[in-house]
């Protein structure tokens, strides 16, 4: 089921996006409706932040895989399959 979303943007803004939907050869529509599926796939800068810091403790564990060359990078991709 198909909702109406009606917005209040400076006219400025609805120029750029519109020049840009016509340059991707796509409705305004769509170009909107990608741009959030793009900003609901991106995480918050503290998730992110959360993220590296259980890195670095996890490689300090040693529980991370040091690969230091294209061989190792494919040995270890060929022990996953």
């Amino acid at each position: 089921m198909r909702s109406v979303l009606s917005l209040s943007l400076p006219a400025d803004i609805v120029s750029n996006i519109q020049a840009q939907a016509k340059k991707l050869g796509i409705s305004v529509s769509s170009m909107m409706k990608q741009m959030w599926e793009y900003q609901s796939a991106c995480i918050s800068e503290e998730e992110l932040l959360e993220d590296i810091r259980i890195g670095e403790k996890e490689y300090r564990e040693g529980k991370c895989a040091v690969l230091r060359s294209e061989q190792d990078i494919e040995k270890y991709f060929k022990r996953l399959r």
